[in-house]
Parts: C-alpha cells; sequence; structure tokens
C-alpha cells in the first residue's frame, strides 16, 4: 500500500491528528480494542493506520493484514444508499 498525503491533496501533518484522536479518545480508554483507519481521496491513499490490540486475551497488536469479522451491515449499507438517493432527490 503506498500511502501518498500530497498526491491526493491532504496535509501529513494534520492527517495525523486522525491517529491522535482515535488513540486518546477509543482505544486508550477502551471504548475499541483496535481500529484501521483509511482515508482514500479519487482513488489515492492519503493515511493508513492501524491502532491498538486485535486480540486483547493474547496482546496481539492489529496489523496492515488483520481481517475483522463485521456483522449485521444491512442497516449502514440501507442508510447509506438512502441518504445517496437523497442527494440525488430521487426520494419520495
Amino acid at each position: 500500500m503506498k500511502v501518498d498525503p500530497d498526491a491526493a491533496g491532504f496535509d501529513a501533518e494534520r492527517l495525523e491528528r486522525i491517529t491522535t484522536h482515535f488513540e486518546c479518545r477509543y482505544v486508550a480508554p477502551g471504548k475499541i480494542p483496535g481500529a484501521q483507519v483509511a482515508v482514500v481521496r479519487a482513488g489515492r491513499l492519503a493515511y493508513w493506520r492501524s491502532l491498538g490490540l486485535m486480540d486483547r486475551e493474547r496482546d496481539k497488536p492489529v496489523t496492515d493484514d488483520t481481517i475483522w469479522r463485521i456483522y449485521s451491515m444491512t442497516k449502514p449499507i440501507t442508510s447509506v444508499a438512502l441518504l445517496q438517493l437523497y442527494e440525488q432527490e430521487r426520494s419520495s
């Protein structure tokens, strides 16, 4: 994965605020054990970080190739579709 904030039109130093935010607000207090965060613009990867633990019991950190189990994605997908229709003024 080639991360190039400049090519995507972002400032690398300002993107690091995302890392600080997730670490301080979510990972360190234990609200979430770990996360992967990406920022993409126009198909260019501007930011990518793996934070926290993928396995608390074994104290294994999140790595770039961590596989996540995702449950019940119906509501988020439906919500995004509805918002897209609303933006296009196609909702009734």
